[in-house]
């Protein structure tokens, strides 16, 4: 038995899993409208997504996993729109909203604690700068998240400790680490 297929867009995916949901819009028959989805985010390949008819006023989207394994992790602004039976001209906008792509798990996100933390906080800001939530209220339950400040700190804290491993493993490794020697000039 396969589950049911929502009636809206997602919040959130991981790249490599296939996701499929349904719009329903009155007005705009799937035979002779197309619905389209364009998804931004900063320093992202733009992603665009086709939905196929389904019932009359209903369109179906279906992206397949192979497809979505190729989209970059990240927090995307997405935007719908349909295209007139005439061709790509004139664009009616539908509905915008926010979607997160999750990282595959499949894919490692570092080996050590430090490493691991380092990427979880990384997505955490990157997800976090569109849309800059702290609190949010979702059927009379609060979530609070980490502030932004907190997280950019963290993320400091955690690539100082990655940089250490790394500079201790070049050592182990018979290399010689990079590291830097501050000096100070002092007129006499």
């Amino acid at each position: 038995m396969s589950a049911p297929v929502p009636n809206s867009e997602p919040e959130s995916f991981t790249a490599g899993e296939t996701v499929s949901w349904t719009k329903f819009l009155a007005g705009y028959d799937s035979a002779t409208y197309a619905l389209k989805y364009a998804l931004q985010a900063a320093g992202k390949s733009l992603i665009t997504i086709s939905a196929g008819t389904g019932e009359s006023d209903g369109f179906a989207v279906n992206v397949a996993g192979d497809v979505t394994a190729a989209y970059s992790p990240g927090c995307y602004i997405w935007t719908a729109y349909v295209e007139g039976p005439s061709g790509p001209l004139p664009r009616t906008v539908i509905a915008r909203g926010a979607i997160s792509i999750l990282p595959s798990p499949l894919i490692a996100l570092g080996t050590t604690h430090a490493s691991r933390m380092l990427a979880a906080i990384e997505l955490a800001l990157e997800g976090r700068i569109p849309n800059g939530l702290e609190t949010t209220d979702i059927d009379g339950q609060r979530l609070d998240r980490i502030p932004v400040v907190d997280l950019a700190r963290l993320r400091d804290k955690y690539a100082a400790k990655v940089k250490l491993e790394q500079q201790s493993l070049i050592g182990l490794l018979g290399g010689r680490p990079r590291t830097s020697i501050g000096i100070r000039f002092v007129r006499p």
